[in-house]
């Protein structure tokens, strides 16, 4: 009797296991790529003030890679701001949001990008990055190099310096024999070298906030009235008028418009040591 019960136990557990096998179904994400399917995003942007972030979401088509309906993986997401100026996001996604490395293309007068590191749907550049994107605002036909990002980041603690050591380490990447005339000819020889002016004057002084940080860009002109214009990373007390000495990293020989409807031509640079004089 014992075998006999022990035998049908033994069916009965083999019945149960094989009709449990037969009824499971695939739980595997379904990847595929879309064109142009209109989808709704939640995302970050920053506010009014530049320092912090809000929660927005925007209506548009998306193109690129999808898990089970959602944006992951590489794909382009087009839509409008609230005052109907069109932008998109070309670049990676994480669970349908901006997530990794993207740009933002904005068509208003004049295209301007964001282009860089994305966390959480937001825009939120490393140094380098943001060095890139600021002089957009201001300067026409200006384009950070490659050499140029690559030195920034590997000397962010330069910009600007706040220590002692980074000051030593400035002044040993310093070429006191580089001035206006040498970047106003080229600055592709000097992008991963600093130099010095003195006696500058400041003719225009602005302190602005974006993407989290605080940064300041002073317009000066030397004895010789040869334009530069400084951005600093954070604030500094120097004001309109005022005269002051620069150690910097050049960027870029490149123009702005200016008020009388011509340009003025000015060597671009990164700020590490700024001091007033008077």
């Amino acid at each position: 009797m014992k075998k006999i019960t022990a035998l049908l136990l033994c069916c009965l557990s083999l019945f149960l296991f094989t009709g449990c096998e037969g009824s499971t179904t695939s739980t595997e994400p379904k990847t595929e790529t879309v064109e142009n399917q209109e989808l709704t995003l939640s995302m970050k942007d920053w506010d009014s003030t530049g320092l912090a972030l809000e929660d927005i979401q925007r209506t548009g088509t998306y193109t690129g890679e999808v898990v089970d309906g959602i944006p992951n993986g590489t794909g382009r997401f087009d839509t409008q701001n609230e005052e109907g100026t069109s932008w998109y996001y070309d670049g990676e996604f994480v669970n349908g949001v901006f997530q990794g490395q993207g740009t933002c293309v904005f068509n208003a007068e004049k295209e301007w990008n964001e282009t860089g590191t994305y966390e959480n749907g937001a825009f939120t550049p490393t140094l380098s990055e943001l060095v890139a994107t600021v002089p957009q605002f201001i300067l026409n036909d200006f384009t950070l190099a490659e050499t140029s990002a690559t030195f920034i980041s590997s000397h962010e603690n330069l910009f600007p310096c706040e220590t002692d050591e980074a000051i030593q380490e400035a002044i040993s990447l310093t070429d006191d024999s580089i001035g206006y005339v040498q970047l106003a000819k080229n600055t592709a020889p000097y992008l991963e070298t600093l130099f010095t002016q003195t006696s500058l004057t400041a003719t225009q002084v602005f302190e602005n906030n974006a993407y989290g940080h605080t940064y300041t860009t002073i317009l000066a002109n030397d004895r010789d009235f040869n334009y530069f214009i400084f951005y600093y990373i954070g604030s500094v007390e120097i004001y309109e008028g005022d005269t002051f000495n620069v150690r910097a990293l050049p960027l870029a020989y490149s123009n702005f418009d200016n008020v009388s409807n011509g340009q003025t031509i000015v060597v671009a640079a990164l700020g590490s040591i700024i001091e007033k004089t008077a």
